[in-house]
């Protein structure tokens, strides 16, 4: 059971509390009364009676049969290295912001945690304000929110901590469907002759060619490069994630998202003579600036003048800059991915080379994600067909 006492510090008098907390360790809880110390010791006593009276001791941890925030808590550490550091922020960040706070006042125990309690979470969130200016969360941002919960549920059936998940029948909200902006043909081949001269430019240029990711564009090495066999091979990736401090650090991997994305492309002439010309460039730039080059990222094929790794997030937030810049369309970084899958398509390229190419790891992906250019070259095929037939122009 939780004590009271006063101690004086400095000039005033502090209660201090004394209580196990939820592993049964003893702490201490000290808090000024504002009371200077002549004379005041009975008014102090009187203001640490009153805050005992006032306090929650926490509640002992069942092993057995923990709170489901407790159980949260455990888990993080679990599943950190488990994860890439990437997801494991984003498991973090679900956990402290979202599911904690939602089920703390609850006190829901792991065993008695039920499909309805679930379902009641889900569908607050629904009605929230916690989305973008005050809207609710989009239909993605909630079935991320579930994500993480089944995971770790699925963790505590491993425990034998609970025998089902609960989180197997709910109903989530529909998956959106996602339209993504993309170029047109005519409109790649301007952006890539307009930031030809600047400096993200040769990596936009390599992007619009293989459809890479972000982190991947970013991950390229020479050591990736076969200019014999011309070839090269996405087996490295670059990703800035936030670190234990808060702040954004730089993940240099060499793996890729799965095993699908590890692929090999033929280097283009285009491809090829652009990397001899960064190649010859940052030969240029090391004699230029010496001791004060970077050679730490020597293997990186893009780099700035100093020989530094071009970062993700600067790589995103400069692309940005020159959209507006050229007043070009309001394409993202990520959907020149999307515009080389979508041009490729309507060139007739089949589906299943297509997920090849982008190195997706399941062919549903890729069919779901551009059924509807397919479907649309079918219909104007068809729809020329009626149009023809209707006018005697078929046999």
């Amino acid at each position: 059971m939780a004590t009271v006492t006063v101690q004086p510090k400095g000039k005033c008098w502090y209660s201090v509390i004394s209580y196990k907390d939820e592993t049964g360790k003893w702490r201490n809880k000290m808090q000024t009364t504002g009371l200077t110390i002549k004379g005041n010791k009975k008014r102090a006593e009187k203001i640490a009676s009153k805050r005992l009276a006032e306090f929650h001791e926490p509640k002992p941890i069942d092993t057995e049969n923990p709170l489901l925030t407790d159980y949260l808590k455990s888990w993080l550490p679990f599943i950190e290295y488990r994860v890439e550091r990437s997801t494991f922020v984003g498991y973090e960040s679900t956990v402290n912001s979202i599911l904690i706070p939602y089920f703390a006042p609850k006190y829901i125990h792991l065993k008695d945690l039920t499909l309805k309690d679930i379902q009641l979470f889900y569908d607050d969130m629904q009605r929230s304000t916690r989305g973008k200016k005050g809207n609710p969360p989009r239909a993605t941002t909630i079935r991320r929110y579930h994500a993480v919960l089944h995971k770790a549920l699925e963790h505590a059936i491993k425990l034998d901590l609970i025998p089902y998940n609960p989180a197997d029948r709910v109903d989530l909200p529909k998956k959106e469907q996602v339209i993504h902006n993309t170029f047109t043909e005519e409109q790649l081949r301007n952006l890539n002759e307009l930031l030809g001269e600047e400096e993200i430019g040769p990596l936009i240029q390599f992007t619009s060619v293989y459809g890479t990711r972000r982190s991947e564009s970013c991950g390229m090495r020479w050591c990736a490069v076969d200019f014999e066999q011309n070839l090269l091979t996405i087996n490295h990736t670059v990703v800035s994630v936030k670190g234990k401090n808060g702040k954004k650090e730089l993940v240099k991997k060499d793996r890729t998202k799965n095993s699908s994305s590890y692929r090999t492309f033929p280097l283009t002439p285009e491809i090829r003579a652009l990397f001899l010309a960064l190649k010859k460039i940052q030969d240029d730039n090391r004699k230029l600036f010496g001791r004060g080059y970077n050679e730490e990222d020597s293997d990186y094929i893009f780099v700035d003048t100093l020989g530094n790794l071009i970062n993700p997030d600067y790589l995103t937030s400069a692309y940005k800059r020159l959209l507006d810049k050229y007043d070009l369309p309001k394409v993202t970084l990520h959907e020149i991915r999307h515009t080389v899958a979508t041009l490729l398509l309507k060139h007739r390229v089949p589906m299943k080379y297509l997920q090849s190419y982008l190195g997706h790891s399941d062919f549903s992906t890729t069919a779901n994600f551009y059924a509807h250019v397919c479907s649309d070259d079918v219909k104007e095929e068809l729809s020329d067909i009626m149009t023809n037939i209707i006018a005697g122009e078929t046999k």
